[in-house]
């Protein structure tokens, strides 16, 4: 998949901390950051608001809150609900986090997507980790 010549756009936060996010674990020379660049140079962003506490994970909506959550994932959870608000469809984009699965049926309800990008490597590492087949929406 050719992210960053697609006409679809990213959803960021205005107080930057998903670029951060991508920068605390990746460089400038790792794929994901170069298409969060590219889309910024082609103004392909959706900026939306992120409520964070006093941590710096997101607070979510209360639609999104019921579900055990990754703190880390939070605030990609959260800006994809306001996206939304303003844009559909919405669809998180996810390398080879296994713990998206758990949320997706809550996502799914909230008419937000999640595209597996190594979707049959995440599905074995969830297995080893989990011990069973992961949840489908």
């Amino acid at each position: 998949m050719d992210l960053e010549t697609q006409d679809a756009a990213i959803v960021l936060d205005y107080r930057w901390k998903i670029r951060g996010e991508y920068e605390n674990k990746l460089t400038e020379q790792d794929y994901g950051v170069m298409v969060v660049q590219a889309k910024c140079d082609l103004d392909q962003v959706v900026w939306v608001s992120v409520e964070y506490d006093e941590h710096g994970h997101g607070v979510l909506p209360a639609a999104l809150a019921a579900c055990r959550w990754d703190n880390s994932d939070k605030k990609f959870a959260g800006a994809a609900y306001e996206a939304r608000q303003v844009v559909a469809p919405v669809e998180i984009v996810n390398a080879s986090d296994t713990d998206w699965y758990d949320v997706t049926a809550v996502l799914a309800a909230e008419r937000i997507g999640l595209r597996q990008l190594i979707d049959g490597w995440c599905r074995t590492r969830y297995r080893e980790k989990n011990g069973h087949e992961p949840p489908v929406a």
